[in-house]
């Protein structure tokens, strides 16, 4: 795993086990609330390297407008708006996510050439934040590196068994940097 993967920090809480089952009262029935809820989370950190120099690597990852040729599970991208620099700061998305649609509104922001970020600020998921990172290896290769954690929140939360999240994880945390890596290789 890449110490990139290694370091990535979880939403996770605190409190013991025992408290949250046991205790007692409002402050405990939250707690067992919240490891319910986290439990439904998809969270992970995939990464490959890619025959390629790292400006051909960002020149896909920054062209949000065509992230659904290459990414399996995105149905759709609307883009909302440019910034100075004709990068997409908003767009609308909607995920196939097997058990269900999604649609969203995603804020996007770069650090160009190495860093891409993105998260959710409507729709129909509780909370939805990831990442590109870049590394150039030399070479002309280099390291992508995806990031996503998932809160569903609700309905789509409750239908999501430990098998049904492994098989979202693989689709949507697992398979991105291969799939970029098909896409900038293929040219």
């Amino acid at each position: 795993m890449d110490e990139r993967c290694a370091g990535l920090a979880l939403r996770r809480r605190a409190e013991p086990v025992s408290t949250a089952v046991f205790g007692f009262g409002p402050a405990a029935t939250l707690r067992l609330a919240d490891r319910v809820r986290d439990m439904a989370n998809i969270t992970g950190c995939a990464s490959t390297e890619i025959d390629a120099p790292l400006d051909a690597v960002w020149a896909v990852v920054e062209d949000v407008e065509h992230w659904a040729q290459w990414q399996g599970t995105l149905g759709e991208v609307t883009v909302t708006g440019e910034d100075a620099a004709g990068r997409v700061p908003e767009c609308k998305v909607k995920i196939d996510a097997k058990i269900t649609q999604i649609s969203m509104t995603l804020e996007c922001s770069f650090d160009p050439s190495t860093r891409m970020t993105f998260e959710r600020t409507s729709g129909d998921l509780s909370s939805l934040a990831g990442s590109w990172q870049l590394d150039d290896l030399g070479g002309d290769r280099t390291r992508a590196t995806y990031t996503l954690e998932v809160d569903p929140g609700g309905v789509i939360g409750f239908l999501l068994n430990a098998e049904r999240k492994e098989k979202l994880r693989a689709l949507l945390v697992d398979a991105r940097p291969n799939e970029l890596k098909a896409r900038v290789e293929a040219g």
